[in-house]
C-alpha cells in the first residue's frame, strides 16, 4: 500500500500537471452539490440528483430507478450527521441481507454519499483502489458483512494517509498553487470557493488515480 510520503511525493513532483486535468466544472458541481445538500430536500431536488448521478457516475448494474430514489431518501436521512457509518448506511440502502454481494461499486456509491456530506471523507473507486494496491474483497465464500468489514479497514487506512498528509503539511505548496488558481475561476455564481484542503486532496488524489501512467515516470 502507497504510503503518505510515497503519494505525496507523487503529488508534489507532478503537481501542475495533476491540476491542468483537474475539470473546474467538477469543482463547481460539487460546490453546488454542497450548497443545495444544506438548503433543499435531496430526496425530491431533482438539479441535485441530476448533478449528483453526473459528476459521481452513479450508475451501472443495480442501479434501477428503485435504488436511485432509495440511494437519494437516505443521504437526505443522512446529511446532518456528524460522521458516517457505512454499515448502518449499507444496511439502510441495501437492506441488512442483500441478494447481491456487497461489490466495489456499492461501497463506492457509500463513499461518495459520505464525501457530499462532509469533505473529511474522501471517495473511494477502482481507480483508487489501484493506486494503493487493495485486493478488493470478491471471493465468493465471503459474504456481505464481511466483505464490508475489509472495505471500511481499508477505506480507513486511506482516510489515514489523507490525514497524515494533510496535518504534517506534505503537500502544502500544491495547495497553495490549487488555491490562487481558484481564485481564476470565480465568477457570479461563485464568487469564491471554500473547499477545505481534504476535498483539495481528493481531486488531487483523483487526478493521479486516473492518470497514474503518465505520472508514474515523471515522478521517479
Amino acid at each position: 500500500m502507497i504510503n503518505a510520503l510515497e503519494l505525496s511525493r507523487l503529488i508534489n513532483n507532478n503537481g501542475g500537471n495533476l491540476l491542468d486535468v483537474i475539470d473546474i466544472e467538477d469543482i463547481q458541481s460539487y460546490s453546488r452539490l454542497r450548497g443545495w445538500l444544506l438548503t433543499e430536500d435531496v430526496s425530491t431536488h431533482t438539479s441535485f440528483q441530476e448533478t449528483f448521478r453526473d459528476y459521481y457516475g452513479l450508475g451501472g448494474v443495480g442501479v434501477n430507478k428503485e435504488f436511485i430514489q432509495k440511494f437519494f431518501e437516505v443521504l437526505e436521512s443522512q446529511k446532518t450527521g456528524e460522521s458516517f457509518d457505512f454499515r448502518v448506511v449499507s444496511r439502510e440502502l441495501l437492506g441488512a441481507r442483500p441478494k447481491r454481494k456487497l461489490s466495489s461499486a456499492q461501497f463506492a456509491y457509500l463513499s461518495k454519499m459520505a464525501n457530499v456530506i462532509n469533505p473529511d471523507y474522501p471517495i473511494y473507486d477502482n481507480h483508487i483502489a489501484d493506486i494503493f494496491e487493495f485486493e478488493k474483497p470478491t471471493q465468493s465464500k465471503l459474504d456481505s458483512r464481511e466483505r464490508m468489514n475489509i472495505y471500511v479497514k481499508f477505506y480507513e487506512e486511506l482516510r489515514g494517509v489523507y490525514q497524515t498528509i494533510l496535518s504534517e503539511a506534505m503537500v502544502h505548496d500544491t495547495l497553495v498553487v490549487f488555491k490562487i488558481l481558484l481564485k481564476k475561476y470565480r465568477n457570479e455564481e461563485f464568487p469564491s470557493y471554500s473547499l477545505p484542503d481534504m476535498k483539495k486532496l481528493d481531486f488531487l488524489v483523483e487526478a493521479v488515480s486516473k492518470n497514474r501512467k503518465s505520472l508514474v515516470k515523471a515522478a521517479r
